[in-house]
């Protein structure tokens, strides 16, 4: 997705979500250039957000660093209401490439509040 798409989608709306591993996530990215990102065993992250390109990047404020680092994510959207998220290496708080080398997403997350159009895909 472009920067100026996932602006209009994802900026502003609670965005639910899981990781591969199954932990789950909400995140919401302002228009102020502050992100809140809450996961499952209720641990908070207050930061800030900043594109690259495409390329979605979070800083965690000082405070909540460890456990929380820099990620940066390519983010595709799959369906109406479904966004695959993949990860794009950084070098401290610059991603290293336009996009992810990843083949599989590491996130996946639709906005809060409306239906997750999120399925399940057949493995082969």
């Amino acid at each position: 997705m472009s920067e100026e798409a996932i602006r209009a989608e994802l900026f502003g709306k609670p965005v639910d979500g899981h990781f591969r591993n199954g932990r789950t996530w909400t995140v919401t990215l302002f228009e102020n250039g502050r992100v809140e990102q809450i996961e499952r065993l209720g641990q908070k992250m207050l930061g800030r957000w900043f594109f690259r390109g495409s390329v979605l990047c979070s800083v965690p404020d000082r405070i909540h660093q460890p456990p929380f680092v820099v990620s940066c994510w390519s983010i595709s959207k799959t369906s109406a209401n479904c966004y695959e998220y993949f990860r794009v290496d950084a070098w401290g708080e610059e991603p290293i490439d336009k996009e992810s080398h990843d083949l599989t997403w590491y996130g996946m997350g639709w906005r809060q509040g409306e239906t997750s159009t999120c399925g399940e895909r057949p493995t082969v």
